[in-house]
């Protein structure tokens, strides 16, 4: 079993925006890291700048790069897409739903990080990855002076 920890970057957030980044993990069952997935791709509308504004991803960034199904990211994320494999999204729907725009039906079996949280922290909002890594502390777990930087919209 391989264990697939996902993420996109996005044009935006409505039905017809598209992914700009798909983003992965391919862990093995004693948690190590077997494989690194991060491809940019060209999206076939533009970035929204509220987009732009949340993963620093820009439109000159995307220039001259793949459409999503024709990156690697792609072509590896489907051929892991067999039911033995374990899929981990936070906001699984999102990510899904952009995925399937690009032709990707899950067969993973899949946990949803947010709906995790949802049920054990009903009271607390809001339920983001980037919220609860302050509100937890979880900024404080590294050695020294720990300032994330950003490349292609991920923290390093």
């Amino acid at each position: 079993m391989k264990i697939v920890i996902l993420d996109t970057e996005t044009t935006g957030t409505l039905k017809e925006d598209r992914i700009c980044q798909l983003s992965y993990l391919v862990l093995n069952q004693d948690g190590t890291i077997e494989e690194v997935h991060d491809d940019l791709c060209l999206a076939p509308l533009a970035i929204k700048f509220d987009a732009m504004a949340i993963h620093h991803i820009t439109p000159q960034a995307l220039e001259n790069k793949p459409k999503c199904v024709d990156t690697n990211a792609y072509a590896r994320l489907c051929e892991l897409n067999t039911p033995q494999n374990l899929m981990v999204i936070q906001n699984a729907k999102f990510d899904l739903d952009m995925l399937a725009k690009e032709g990707f039906n899950l067969e993973m079996k899949l946990v949803d990080t947010f709906r995790i949280m949802r049920a054990k922290y009903p009271l607390d909002t809001p339920h983001g990855l980037q919220f609860k890594r302050y509100q937890w502390g979880l900024y404080k777990k590294r050695a020294g002076d720990y300032r994330p930087t950003r490349c292609c919209g991920k923290s390093t």
